[in-house]
């Protein structure tokens, strides 16, 4: 379905982090989304949204969803995880030293 794009679940996770105060809406957005397109659970792991589709480490959300809420953030975290593009902590909801770790971690 050309109105689907598959998200990552690394980069949900760090979109989690870096939409930080709306988390839990994100959070409940997503299970919606999920449950829509057959993911049976999210599980969580210290506060991050680890996703995981039943087949496959990727998840396919609805364009809508992406296009009004997300898209324009995950563009972001995609570039920044796969090209080490650096972002501005001061642009972010991570605190700088987490920045920093998560940062690092891309440039490896």
């Amino acid at each position: 379905d050309k109105h689907q794009i598959i998200v990552s679940s690394v980069s949900i996770a760090l979109l989690a982090d870096l939409v930080g105060q709306f988390k839990e809406f994100v959070v409940a957005a997503l299970e919606m989304e999920m449950t829509s397109v057959g993911v049976q659970s999210v599980p969580f792991r210290s506060n991050v949204l680890h996703v995981k589709a039943l087949t496959s480490s990727h998840l396919v959300i609805s364009h809508r969803f992406l296009v009004e809420l997300v898209y324009p953030v995950v563009e972001d975290v995609n570039r920044w995880a796969n090209d080490g593009v650096e972002l501005d902590p001061k642009t972010t909801t991570l605190d700088p030293d987490t920045f920093a770790e998560k940062q690092k971690a891309c440039q490896k």
